[in-house]
């Protein structure tokens, strides 16, 4: 039973992948939201993706503690006007203890359009 949960933590279920690419969150200007039609569809203003797994797939072992343990590559495309930085916010919503923040990264320029791989 131990291992299957194991297994289960470090695979992230599906549902949870996803989460956490789409609660990666823009920082934005004060003004600056998503249009009223987006907000009723339950859209995000700025969508970021992956290129190593894609939405609703695992993250790959290499990405997970029973790999290499490193952050995935992550990029996104051009936000929403007035941009100023961006805040990105990995929650883990699999952990053993319940919703888990993984790490928080902020002042990340406006400008940049991706983490790379492993970023420290």
């Amino acid at each position: 039973m131990k291992a299957n949960r194991l297994t289960e933590h470090n695979s992230i279920g599906r549902v949870a992948v996803l989460f956490m690419i789409l609660c990666l969150v823009a920082t934005l200007v004060i003004g600056c939201e998503p249009s009223e039609q987006a907000r009723r569809e339950g859209e995000m203003a700025l969508p970021v993706l992956s290129p190593v797994f894609q939405e609703g797939d695992t993250i790959p072992t290499k990405y997970t503690c029973q790999g290499q343990d490193i952050p995935p590559p992550l990029v996104w495309r051009e936000p929403p006007a007035g941009t100023q930085t961006f805040t990105l916010i990995l929650d883990d919503l699999d952990a053993p203890s319940g919703v888990f923040t993984r790490w928080i990264l902020f002042n990340i320029p406006s400008n940049s359009r991706e983490l790379l791989e492993a970023l420290p």
